[in-house]
């Protein structure tokens, strides 16, 4: 039987390229809008037929149960999520945005933290970054359940000792957590957005909770619900039957692009990432809930004061420079586009994803 996700990828398959086939320059205009969306689309979509890995890659993951899960133990997954990580996007914004929360904010109101536990914490990126943040934390914890990823994080917190533990572990069947064991400050960067209905929303919102001390706080990335009303995607060729679907091709001059439904999406309709890497892409699925749906669970679960931020450019960011690690992106060097922000602006406009921030009732705050 097709699965959702074979049938999602199967629709923005064209016919394969040759090998040796260079990969299309990105040209903008003075808005820095892509004026050659189409050939940089095709050839992004082209790339997934290299989905002999990527569909292996679809499997189970931190969601639960399914064959339309990502499974990062698949076949060289943890070392292309790793590498997606070196995309530039992901420092200037999403770290910045992440970590700059989690510190407190502008107001540097958050004290007291003395245990952290990084949820569905992959290769430990995250990890370090709140181990190095908080260095007089007493506790910091990764824990995730693909043990590729957990065996990455080992490795390099041996190579260079911070102090952090790595367990191996499903967030949602170990989270009976006892009072002397939950943390001050829980993170999870993109862990919700694998659940595809309500209800899981709930049970894993509710495992969460059971890791956070009151008076606590949590943090997470989502996928932006609103991407799935972006008039401006490109549609795909779909089979007879199938779902149409549309390639937002907006961010494919930061590296990656986002597929979503066509029409007004329904609960746990896949969004797909395709993000380049050396290895080929990554392909991630997330599923679609609205906005209104991760504010009711995590409500639901015990947290409050819960607020939604879309990712900030760090504004110590200067100039463009040379970005290897989106290329063949990285023609984009120009003496005459130079302004970082000027260059994200658009991902500003329409950002793909969001930071969600909120505290366990019951400590006072």
């Amino acid at each position: 039987m097709t699965t959702i996700a074979e049938k999602h990828l199967r629709s923005v398959i064209p016919k394969p390229r040759d090998s040796d086939e260079e990969d299309p320059k990105v040209e903008l205009n003075e808005e820095g809008e892509v004026l050659n969306i189409e050939a940089v689309t095709e050839r992004l979509a082209t790339d997934l037929k290299l989905t002999e890995f990527a569909l292996k890659d679809i499997g189970e993951g931190e969601g639960g149960e399914g064959g339309d899960r990502t499974d990062y133990d698949g076949d060289g997954m943890a070392k292309k999520y790793a590498e997606a990580k070196t995309h530039e996007w992901r420092s200037l914004l999403e770290s910045y945005t992440f970590m700059n929360l989690a510190k407190g904010g502008k107001d540097g109101s958050l004290i007291g933290v003395n245990t952290i536990v990084d949820l569905a914490c992959g290769e430990g990126h995250y990890t370090r970054s709140l181990r190095n943040a908080f260095p007089r934390a007493t506790r910091v914890v990764g824990v995730d359940i693909a043990e590729e990823m957990i065996a990455m994080a080992k490795e390099k917190e041996k190579n260079k000792p911070i102090g952090v533990k790595y367990i191996v572990q499903d967030v949602k069947e170990e989270a009976g957590a006892k009072d002397e064991e939950r943390f001050d400050l829980a993170t999870a960067a993109w862990l919700l957005v694998y659940c595809k209905s309500v209800a899981e929303l709930n049970e894993m919102c509710k495992a969460v909770a059971n890791y956070v001390k009151p008076g606590g706080r949590f943090l997470t990335i989502i996928t932006n619900p609103q991407m799935a009303f972006d008039s401006e995607g490109t549609p795909t060729t779909v089979l007879p039957g199938e779902t149409q679907t549309n390639v937002l091709s907006r961010y494919a001059k930061y590296g990656f692009t986002v597929t979503v439904p066509s029409e007004t999406p329904q609960e746990g309709d896949p969004f797909t990432w395709s993000i380049k890497t050396s290895k080929g892409p990554l392909v991630i699925v997330n599923y679609y809930l609205p906005r209104c749906a991760y504010k009711e669970s995590l409500e639901k679960a015990g947290f409050e004061k819960i607020k939604f931020h879309p990712f900030e450019l760090d504004p110590k960011s200067e100039g463009f420079g040379k970005n290897f690690a989106i290329s063949p992106f990285s023609h984009l060097e120009d003496a005459d586009s130079n302004d970082k922000k000027e260059f994200y602006q658009e991902f500003l406009d329409y950002p793909p994803a969001l930071c969600i921030e909120c505290w366990k009732s019951g400590g006072g705050k």
